[in-house]
């Protein structure tokens, strides 16, 4: 039995840095897990949150969240805690209030803010600029289905890419009627 576990461990992490880059799933099974610290604020945990079901909608697979010490060998770490081993503080308090921080290596990807907030605004960017999500208004969404979704930017570990957005603006809101124009 823990032969078969541990042949699988090894399958799945190489499968998820196999050529196509970090593999989140295939066949309706995830691999890797979605880790959140205990202790993140809720904003963290809810970007997790939004990341377990939106990679589950898109993959057909369900995604576990767990904290980073029970994360396996793939994972996806989000917030300041999760991501401490790397993404350093410094990186993040350049941000700014919003802006996120999203590295991807071989076999993890973090997400961190600055702020909670620029936490959740880099998960939500990592399924648009990466799966191809689109949330038009709360009703309206369009979440492509993919077999094995994968971010391509990890295959290159030498270049350990990372994306930064501070915001170009003070805060990120949406506004209809009336007081929308002024």
């Amino acid at each position: 039995m823990r032969l078969a576990l541990a042949c699988a461990a090894v399958l799945a992490v190489g499968h998820a840095a196999r050529a196509e880059g970090f593999v989140i799933a295939a066949q309706g099974k995830a691999l890797c897990s979605i880790a959140v610290a205990e202790q993140a604020d809720p904003a963290e945990r809810h970007a997790a949150e939004e990341l377990a079901h939106f990679l589950g909608e898109i993959s057909g697979a369900r995604f576990e969240l767990v904290t980073p010490d029970r994360a396996g060998p793939a994972s996806i770490l989000v917030g300041r805690a999760a991501v401490l081993a790397r993404i350093t503080p410094q990186e993040l308090s350049a941000l700014g209030d919003e802006g996120y921080l999203v590295r991807t290596s071989a076999a993890a990807i973090a997400i961190a803010g600055n702020t909670p907030r620029g936490t959740l605004y880099g998960a939500y960017a990592l399924l648009e600029e990466q799966l191809g999500c689109r949330w038009f208004t709360p009703e309206v969404a369009h979440i492509p289905k993919l077999a094995s979704p994968s971010f391509p930017q990890a295959i290159c570990a030498s270049c350990r890419r990372s994306n930064t957005a501070p915001p170009t603006t003070r805060t990120r809101a949406m506004a209809t009627g009336p007081c929308a124009t002024t």
